[in-house]
């Protein structure tokens, strides 16, 4: 039996949750830029941003690396009233059970964090921050792409930045795949 479980975890180190971090966030950023009601929410600044058209794959795709980050870090001083989503994954360590540790697994955290401009975070439908942090909900609590089993959401931490301008959430997602 031993033997069975070194080689299973021999295999699958070679596409472990560490090896697949790019991978992830290419497959998350992908899906955001997919998402209408998210590219809506980003790029219109107006109240009525989820009633304007759609916007295109083009415009959408463009919205990577100038609204959508796979980084926590926001690289540009924005000038203009803008929301952003960028994401980070932290926090790596052996699945614990009760009383119990896994060798053969990792369990870690991907964090989401959106800020939105103060100057536009009312919209017709609800607050533009809300709105997002409840699509991403939607899109990622219960996934199945990102490592095995589904993503849980573990906390949500309303986050403010520079004086107060920018607001929004923190979300944790915890993942566990194979070590």
């Amino acid at each position: 039996m031993a033997r069975i479980e070194k080689a299973v975890r021999k295999r699958n180190s070679e596409n472990n949750s560490i090896k697949n971090i790019t991978k992830w966030k290419q497959y998350i950023l992908d899906t955001i830029a997919k998402d209408d009601e998210l590219a809506k929410l980003l790029s219109y600044q107006t109240p009525d941003c989820l009633f304007q058209d759609n916007v295109s794959e083009d415009d959408k795709y463009a919205l990577i690396n100038k609204q959508v980050f796979g980084y926590r870090f926001i690289p540009e001083v924005a000038e203009d009233a803008k929301s952003w989503i960028s994401l980070s994954m932290s926090n790596f360590v052996p699945q614990e059970g009760y009383r119990q540790f896994s060798d053969g697994y990792l369990m870690g955290y991907i964090y989401f964090y959106v800020l939105v401009d103060t100057a536009i975070m009312e919209t017709e439908t609800g607050y533009r921050q809300d709105l997002i942090a409840a699509r991403i909900y939607e899109l990622f609590d219960q996934n199945t792409e990102l490592g095995v089993g589904q993503l849980k959401l573990q906390t949500f931490i309303e986050n403010w930045e520079h004086n107060n301008k920018l607001g929004g959430y923190t979300m944790g997602f915890m993942t566990v795949d194979f070590k």
